[in-house]
This record gives structure tokens, C-alpha cells and sequence, in this order.
């Protein structure tokens, strides 16, 4: 800031006296400008109504706008009459705009007009400008008229020092611009102690949580990792399912995809299927009986229209002769038995190019043997457990990348069953079998056939303690009284497969007065004759067995081709899938071979690379290869239930859960899938959830390879809702850019935190 000085005897020049006053206002402006700096703000600005209800008053006040003051130095009335809505449910804000103005103000002045030298003084009274002054005026930007005014938008130049609501009444109400208001040195210090204790408050509660998280971490690294958690978890879902827990809520559920009663098949966007695993839907797809190409051939025989066996002689492979003794065969009191007779068992095989092997298999354990139903229902097949004591343990198979096969335990299955209604007197004979082979019949010699009276024989299972259980039955043959007569008279068994080491039963029911023969002196110490009254409980004799022969078969050669009929899908097949009954006992072995169009060669359906079913042919033969031997060979049941399905596979999937109630409400949740045979440049994976009809995609999904396998993927999902909520759905979203390579799921877990 200059001085202007006047020490000296001099003769002051008028710009001098003008010069104290800029010095000043420069200074003024400078130190408003560069060290305050207040843009486009205001000071001591008041805004009230005033006795006119159209009208408010403004105080004095200032003005600043970055480089200069401007004074507002008397208060006015602002009349807004003109700005007021019309309509009494409207309104509108104005905003009151301070706008900068510099005038300049003459005064009358006394001005000296006398010659020098100055001789006499002669003034003359003028108007010059006097005052160069700064004023501050009041403008008004309207807002928008409406039923829900909205206050109008400041440019950030201007400088608004209130807003003003106005009513078709007048003022409504009056709201200072607090944003551009310049505050005082005072309230910025009153200001900074509140902040700074504020800070001391949040330093103090920083180094407090800083020791609370240092120590939570150190038990973080003495608890379980994440992951060890998540298995936690996973392991106490499998062990729900294994030990068959009540089914209550909780928090979490694990699915493995082995069965279909988690999985909403029928959403309307519902497009997968369950198959060991959570599967790409076929887009194309067959379903045909296995049916014999050539019926006809020297190559096979045919029983019960249905079961396929190699061409064999009937041969005597057991006899007790006749005795000198007959056993009455209607000398007891009539009984009514319900037997139940098996039936061969299944066996399933998946083969093709896009069959992958899934690793849930050891859970089927849990599910009580529900894996016999599952693995083989493709045509409507009923499999129902008859027997009250703990079902065994189903099937046992080979799985290999391209093909996978399953195979009953047992011959003659419980799961499959058929009642025998039986009325009359029951005679029974055990026997024990010492090699494995196929039984085509009985027969039993007759001293005396009755007026009337059919006979039923029924071979049987043996249970532990060596008597005939009437309630498990393999095979029943029944001879007509017309065909009956004294001598050898044969039942006609069908085929029934026999196994080294077991023991067999059979019985005969009739109400007829028929005899058949009977030795004495226990001539046949391998087996028992049995007496029942009741069809429950059987006596057993000591002494006395009833002659028999057992009529076996002798097959003409050790392996027997049967080509079926071919089957086909429109624009190619990638994978057959058959289901039928058989029988394979010993070192006999059924397998099959395929031979799709444009190949030359029949090929072994087994888990080869070069799988012919990757070319997707139009057109597939395929036949049975039998294996055996002389004695024992298998053979096939090609009933109404034999049948090939072949299927080409989409490339889109949406695989959706029934809806799932949690324990307790939750708005995080966590969804943990694993893909096999995954692989990203080609497949992509999208977990979902589905609250209320409403589909919600995941905040962040996690891919992480499985430790023990290197086509498998651990793909979490984590969900936050917007809101808590009780019962949802998972969804899996997943694509494919190839109708070969194909990945699966093979479990799925969701997680409510």
C-alpha cells in the first residue's frame, strides 16, 4: 500500500488528493481478492418479510465477487407480485441475486476561475464527479411454476443471498443461501475447535480400532482359513444327506445333483436335465425299444418272446430218479400263499463323445439305493424295494471318460418285483448248485394225475437256515391238468441263471389229488423235502426227497453276435444311452459294439479317444457280443423296458433349484458350484438366484481350480439383496461354444450368511 506525502512545501497537484483514496480501495480489493478470495459470496445480507405480503425487505450488505467489494448500503423492499403463481395448489421459488454496479456521484463545487497571477479570487459553483462508488443491487431468477416448485439452478458467477417461495397468497417462505454466505473469522475458528476435537475423537478411535483389528487378526491366523470353513460346511450337508436327517431348516443346503427332487424341472425356463450330475439338455433326441434285426436267426433262441440267448441244446444235468415211495401232493390243508417273484436285473450304459464320468458317485450311498431307479428310468419303469431289511447296495460299474456302465449286484433283483397269487397244498425240494449255469427247467415225475387240477411250480430263493423262502420267487411254470400223465412231466422255466454256491428251492401248488414220486432212506443228502400248511413255514424231513431233474443248457458255441436293429437322429447323435435287463454271471460277459455310418469296421463301445460318436452320425448299428462258455452263458430281456435313447446336446443350459427356506432371514448369500470338465476358453458359468420371481445376478463371481482335479472348478457367487428375505432359488446359467465339448455341474451349495 503506497503513501502519499506531504512534508514538503509544495503545491499539491489535485491527482494526489485521488491517488489516497485509490491507494486505499486497491488495497482494499487486493487483500479481499488474493488472500480471502471469496467468489461470487455475500456478507450480512438480510432477507424478512415485510409488512406487504407480496414484498420482502433487504437488509445492507455485501457483495463480493473475487476481485472487487460492492456495498448494499440501504435496506429496500422487493416487491414480487408479479412472479406469484395464479393457481392456489402452485408455487414457485425465486432466488434474490446480488448484481455488481460501479456509478460515479457529481457534487457542486466551488472552482476557481480568476487569471494568474492571482489577484483576486473569483470561485464559480460547479457539479463535477465527486465519488466513484460500488453498489450492490438485488435481481430475481425465477423458477418454474408447479405443484412441487423445485428451487432454480445458481450459475456458479452468480451470488444468491436467499430463495423465495411464493404462493398465489404472497411470500410463503423465505430460506438464506447458506452456500455463498462469507463466514467470519470467529465462527471459522468456532468451526476448526469443533473439527479439531472431532479429529482427536476419531485419531483416539483409529488407534483403538487399529489394536482391536490387530488382534482380531492375530485369531484370524489362529482360527481356520476360509476355505477349510466352506469344506466344513460342505461336509456337514453330506452328512445330513448320509445319515438321513429330519429335514429342517437351515442355513445352507447341498445338492449333488445324483436326483431329481431338488431340481424344478418344470420352470417355465427351466432347460437341463439330472443324470448323475447336472447336465446340458438334449436339443435333439430319440427314444426307441431295442428291437432284434434278424428274430429269425440259428443263432439265438428265444424265450418268452423276450429272452435273447445263444443257440444251446437242452440237457439233464441233474436227476434223482424215481424212488419206490409217492408223496401225495394234496394230502394237507389248502393254503393261499402271495409270492413275490423277481425279476432279472438292469444294467444301464452311457457311451459318447460328450459321456463324462461324474465324481458323486460315492454319494449315492446316502440315498438308500435310490441310484437304481435313476440310473435306468427311461421309459417309465416303476423300481420299488419290496423287502422290509435294508436294500443291498445297487450296482457296480466301470466309468471311464467315454462310456460308463452300471451293473446290479445281484441277478434277481427286489426292485422290480411281481405278486403270484398260489392256492393249494405247498410241497417243496431243495438243491444245491455247484456251478454257475442257466436252469430251463424242472421236471418231476408223476404216479398220479387227479380228475382236475392244475400244478404250478415256482423255483425259489433259500434263506439262511436252509428252508424255502415261498415269498422269494424267480420263476414260475404252470402245467395244464390236460397235460398232465404219469411219468416225467417238464415245467418250462424260460432261463434262470444259477451261481456256484447258493442254494435253490422248488415248490409245487395245486388243488388237484395229484402224486408224485418220492425216495426214501435220505438218497439225495444235498437237499431237503419241505411240507408247508400255511405258505410261511415249511417242515423239513429227514428221510424222504422228491425226484427231479434239472434241465440245463448246453450252449453250441462260446460267442454268439446279435446285431439289433439301427437306430438314427436327425443332424447326428453324440452320445446312446440303453437300459435293459440281463444276465452275466461267472466269466460270461455281455458287450456291445457300434458301427456309425461311413465306418467299415464294428467298434468295441468302450472309453477310446476317437470316439465314432464324435463325427454326430445321422444313422448307428449297433449289436450284443455273448460270451461264454459251453455250460454258462448270458443273455438279454428285450421286453417293452429294453430301450436306446440316443441324444445330441444344446449348447445353452439354465439348471434351476426348487425354492429353498432358510432358518433364519438373510440378505447375503453365497453360492458355490462345481463345473467338471470346464474349461474357459470355451464354457462360460453364471450362478443366479431367483427371489420372488425375480432373477438377481451375483456382485462378484470367484473361479477357482480344484485341487484334486484339473477339469473341475470351484465357481463361488456371492449375492447382496437389497433386502432380508426367507425362501430363494439357485439358478445356473452356463454356455457352450461346442455341442461336443461340454461341462457339467456336480454339486451345488448355497450359503445364507
Amino acid at each position: 500500500m503506497d503513501i502519499i506525502k506531504f512534508n514538503e512545501a509544495e503545491i499539491v497537484e489535485p491527482e494526489d488528493f485521488t491517488a489516497l483514496s485509490e491507494n486505499a480501495r486497491d488495497d482494499f480489493d487486493e487483500n479481499a481478492a488474493k488472500a480471502l478470495g471469496w467468489p461470487a459470496h455475500y456478507s450480512s445480507f438480510t432477507v424478512s418479510q415485510a409488512a406487504d405480503a407480496d414484498s420482502v425487505t433487504i437488509g445492507i450488505g455485501r457483495y463480493y465477487n473475487g476481485s472487487a467489494t460492492y456495498n448494499h448500503v440501504e435496506a429496500e423492499d422487493l416487491n414480487l407480485e408479479v412472479y406469484k403463481p395464479l393457481v392456489a395448489s402452485d408455487g414457485r421459488w425465486v432466488a434474490l441475486l446480488a448484481r455488481a454496479n460501479e456509478d460515479t456521484i457529481n457534487k457542486n463545487r466551488r472552482l476557481e476561475t480568476s487569471d494568474e497571477p492571482l489577484n483576486s479570487s473569483e470561485p464559480v459553483t460547479q457539479s463535477v464527479p465527486k465519488v466513484i462508488t460500488r453498489t450492490a443491487s438485488i435481481t430475481v431468477q425465477l423458477g418454474e411454476i408447479s405443484p412441487t416448485a423445485v428451487k432454480p439452478t445458481i450459475d456458479e458467477d452468480d451470488c444468491c443471498i436467499a430463495f423465495v417461495l411464493l404462493k398465489s397468497t404472497g411470500v410463503e417462505d423465505i430460506v438464506a443461501s447458506e452456500d455463498a454466505r462469507v463466514k467470519s473469522v470467529y465462527e471459522i475458528e468456532i468451526r476448526l475447535q469443533a473439527a479439531e476435537a472431532n479429529i482427536a475423537n476419531i485419531n483416539n478411535s483409529v488407534t483403538t480400532i487399529k489394536t482391536d483389528v490387530a488382534g482380531i487378526a492375530q485369531q484370524i491366523e489362529d482360527g481356520p482359513p476360509p476355505w477349510l470353513t466352506y469344506q466344513l460346511v460342505r461336509g456337514q450337508a453330506e452328512i445330513r444327506e448320509e445319515l438321513d436327517m429330519p429335514d429342517e431348516a437351515f442355513n445352507y443346503k447341498s445338492d449333488y445333483g445324483l436326483v431329481k427332487d431338488f431340481w424344478d424341472l418344470d420352470h417355465p425356463n427351466a432347460n437341463f436335465r439330472i443324470m448323475e450330475g447336472i447336465r446340458f439338455p438334449y436339443v435333439n433326441m430319440s427314444n426307441d425299444r431295442i428291437e432284434l434285426l434278424d428274430a429269425a436267426s440259428d443263432d439265438i433262441v428265444i424265450y418268452d418272446n423276450k429272452i435273447v440267448m445263444p443257440a444251446h441244446d437242452r440237457v439233464v444235468r441233474f436227476e434223482l430218479p424215481k424212488g419206490g415211495s409217492e408223496q401225495n401232493l394234496s394230502n394237507t390243508t389248502y393254503s393261499v400263499l402271495t409270492a413275490i417273484e423277481k425279476t432279472v436285473s438292469y444294467e444301464s450304459m452311457r457311451y459318447g463323445e460328450t459321456i463324462s464320468v461324474c465324481s458323486n458317485q460315492a454319494q449315492w450311498r446316502a440315498l438308500r439305493g435310490r441310484n437304481v431307479g435313476e440310473l435306468v428310468y427311461i421309459n417309465g419303469q416303476e423300481y420299488t424295494i419290496t423287502k422290509k431289511e435294508k436294500p443291498h447296495s445297487g450296482y457296480y460299474g466301470y466309468n471311464l471318460k467315454r462310456i460308463i456302465r452300471y451293473t446290479e449286484t445281484k441277478t434277481y433283483t427286489d426292485y422290480i418285483t411281481t405278486e403270484v397269487g398260489l392256492t393249494g397244498a405247498i410241497y417243496a425240494q431243495t438243491f444245491p448248485c455247484s456251478q454257475y449255469g442257466i436252469l430251463l427247467g424242472v421236471q418231476l415225475y408223476f404216479t398220479h394225475v387227479g380228475s382236475t387240477g392244475d400244478v404250478t411250480l415256482c423255483l425259489c430263493e433259500v434263506r439262511v437256515d436252509g428252508t424255502p423262502d415261498f415269498e422269494s420267487v424267480l420263476k414260475t411254470a404252470t402245467v395244464a391238468h390236460v397235460d398232465l400223465r404219469e411219468g416225467w412231466v417238464e415245467f418250462d422255466l424260460g432261463a434262470v441263471a444259477q451261481e456256484p454256491g447258493n442254494r435253490y428251492g422248488w415248490f409245487t401248488v395245486t388243488t388237484g389229488n395229484h402224486s408224485i414220486s418220492m425216495t426214501t432212506g435220505n438218497a439225495f443228502p444235498e437237499g431237503t423235502s419241505f411240507a408247508s400248511t400255511d405258505g410261511v413255514w415249511a417242515q423239513g424231513s429227514n428221510e424222504n426227497d422228491l425226484s427231479h431233474r434239472l434241465i440245463m443248457a448246453e450252449f453250441k458255441n462260446n460267442r454268439t453276435v446279435v446285431p439289433m436293429e439301427p437306430v438314427s437322429l436327425e443332424n447326428g447323435m453324440t452320445e446312446i444311452q440303453m437300459a435293459y435287463a440281463a444276465v452275466q454271471t461267472g466269466s460270461a460277459s455281455l458287450s456291445w459294439q457300434v458301427k456309425p455310418v461311413g465306418t467299415d469296421e464294428w467298434i468295441d463301445m468302450d472309453g477310446r479317444e476317437d470316439n465314432p460318436l464324435a463325427t454326430k452320425p445321422v444313422l448307428c448299428a449297433y449289436q450284443a457280443v455273448l460270451v461264454g462258455t459251453p455250460d454258462n452263458a448270458p443273455f438279454i430281456i428285450l421286453d417293452a423296458d429294453a430301450r436306446i435313447i440316443c441324444g445330441r446336446m444344446g449348447t445353452d443350459m439354465v439348471a434351476i433349484t426348487e425354492d429353498y427356506t432358510f432358518e433364519e432371514t438373510t440378505d447375503s448369500v453365497s453360492l458355490v458350484v462345481y463345473m467338471d470338465e470346464f474349461d474357459e476358453v470355451h464354457h462360460t458359468v453364471a450362478p443366479k438366484l431367483i427371489v420372488g420371481g425375480s432373477v438377481i445376478d451375483a456382485d462378484a463371481i470367484d473361479y477357482k481350480p480344484d485341487r484334486e482335479s484339473d477339469t473341475r472348478v470351484k465357481v463361488t457367487a456371492n449375492f447382496t439383496l437389497g433386502a432380508a428375505v426367507t425362501t430363494l432359488a439357485g439358478r445356473i446359467d452356463a454356455t457352450s461354444d461346442s455341442d461336443i465339448l461340454l461341462p457339467f455341474g456336480e454339486s451345488i451349495q448355497i450359503n445364507a450368511f
